[in-house]
């Protein structure tokens, strides 16, 4: 695959990643509310809970979505498993890798990262190995992005 093609194709990924949870919030907003606030309350994994709780999670809805729309198959691999990359087909764990940092990187941007939320095969497969590493590429990136916002 083409370099271009996979910078665009992960671009589309990253975007529609939580399609899922519009679909959830629009069919069920007050049962998804809730459940959101009870797991930050309780530090409880939302994603858990959300697969508990309504039988099926944000990711499997919208992979499922994005299957239906004719998606490539890479795409619609890193929307089912960007919260659990090593599940994902050997073929596109890139795509889910990539979208999986790239969500952590929002969660720790936001304050709602959770170093119980590292998914250590991923981790070792891009030599992030400590807290400070993880951190000093959030850092890095977080420079980058200022640095675009000047301009």
């Amino acid at each position: 695959m083409r370099h271009a093609k996979i910078q665009n194709e992960i671009f589309i990924a990253g975007i529609l990643h939580d399609i899922g949870k519009i679909i959830l919030l629009t069919i069920h907003k007050d049962v998804i509310k809730k459940l959101k606030t009870f797991c930050k309350n309780h530090n409880i994994n939302e994603n858990f809970m959300e697969h508990f709780t309504v039988g099926i999670s944000h990711a499997k809805i919208g992979s499922l979505v994005a299957k239906k729309w004719n998606f490539p198959p890479e795409i619609v691999n890193a929307i089912e498993y960007h919260h659990s990359p090593h599940l994902s087909d050997e073929e596109y764990s890139l795509f889910s890798d990539i979208i999986y940092l790239a969500d952590l990187f929002a969660m720790k941007h936001e304050d709602r990262f959770n170093v119980t939320k590292l998914e250590k095969s991923v981790l070792t497969k891009y030599k992030i190995e400590k807290d400070k590493d993880f951190n000093a590429m959030y850092n890095n990136i977080k420079k980058q992005y200022e640095r675009i916002l000047k301009k």
